[in-house]
């Protein structure tokens, strides 16, 4: 009896750990599967920063602005610009593209492996399209740039800009203008849109590497401005001349103020032609408009010198005469120099 008594002992002893034993097993296995399964997951995202984004170092050599044309907000430029990388599979000569404007060439002058990866150098000629800032024209000054870009995104190409080889060719080159220093830098350019994919959300945004070589142009003297504003000038010397007449030589007085007139507006015109497209008033176009508003004074002014000594004050007459003599030259050459200097 006593036999049978240890042997039911034992068994529950047994069946107790059994129970002790799955249980902690069930238990354990959530602690099992973080300890195999955790670290290889934290391994391969470690692993993918580890990869990142290829980077590819980008320079160029401006040579030349073959053409620049204001009135069509555009100008062709030639230059060379190369690519170094190490990833095999890259091809970044041939998938950039210039994003403010279009190539109309590219040639590949040179390709070769180098230590750690491969070079390639690319001749460019394209056209880029820049709407000018014309407010001061013809003193204008204006930032023009190249703006490169891959079709692939920040997630598998970064561009670093070759800041140090990155130059303007010792012969560049601009009609009509001269050229200031150039400069390079990468920057990371943001596209909020999903490109109407219905797969991606529609807050999706696409990051990609833009390098940027830009340079400065501006006019290299005062011959142009000259040409321009000699017209507008002129005639309102002329419309000020008219003032010096006496008021009872009507013909002169009014032949002198209309041809000031007419000459005011064709060079107005004339200036108009000769310049792009704009929705502002630009410099040139005030200088128009204080001459047209002086000389049309100057015919105003005889008007009333003429009525005032018809009624027997030329005295009164002549005052006003010599005040607009004096003050009106002063106050349209003090504005115009003003605006075109400034």
């Amino acid at each position: 009896m006593n036999c049978q008594v240890a042997d039911c002992h034992q068994k529950a002893i047994r069946r107790i750990h059994l129970i002790l034993l799955s249980g902690g097993f069930f238990l354990m296995r959530p602690v099992l599967f973080i300890s195999f399964i955790g670290p290889v997951s934290v391994r391969a995202e470690i692993f993918g920063e580890a990869e990142g984004s290829a980077e590819v170092t980008v320079g160029t050599h401006i040579n030349r602005i073959n053409e620049i044309n204001l009135k069509e907000s555009r100008f062709e430029v030639d230059f060379y610009i190369w690519f170094l990388w190490a990833d095999s599979d890259l091809r970044p000569g041939e998938t950039f593209e210039v994003v403010n404007g279009h190539i109309q060439s590219r040639v590949a002058s040179d390709i070769h492996p180098v230590e750690g990866g491969q070079y390639a150098c690319y001749r460019v000629v394209a056209t880029i399209i820049k709407e000018f800032d014309l407010f001061k024209y013809p003193r204008d000054r204006h930032q023009l740039a190249i703006e490169i870009e891959d079709l692939t995104s920040v997630k598998e190409l970064v561009y670093v800009a070759d800041v140090r080889n990155s130059v303007l060719s010792r012969d560049f080159f601009v009609p009509g203008f001269a050229a200031g220093g150039g400069t390079v830098r990468v920057d990371e350019h943001v596209y909020s849109t999903n490109y109407g994919d219905p797969n991606l959300a529609d807050d999706s945004e696409s990051l990609y590497s833009r390098f940027i070589a830009g340079f400065e142009i501006h006019r290299p003297s005062g011959a142009t401005a000259l040409k321009l504003y000699i017209g507008v000038f002129v005639a309102a010397m002329i419309g000020f001349i008219s003032l010096l007449a006496r008021s009872d030589q009507t013909e002169v007085r009014f032949g002198l103020g209309s041809a000031a007139l007419f000459a005011a507006i064709a060079t107005q015109f004339v200036i108009a032609t000769n310049m792009p497209e704009t929705t502002i008033l630009t410099v040139p176009d005030l200088v128009c408009i204080a001459t047209i508003s002086s000389v049309f004074l100057t015919l105003l002014n005889t008007a009333i010198g003429i009525t005032l000594s018809n009624r027997g004050k030329e005295v009164i007459a002549r005052r006003i005469e010599i005040c607009m003599l004096v003050v009106l030259p002063i106050t349209y050459f003090s504005i115009c120099f003003h605006w075109i200097l400034s």
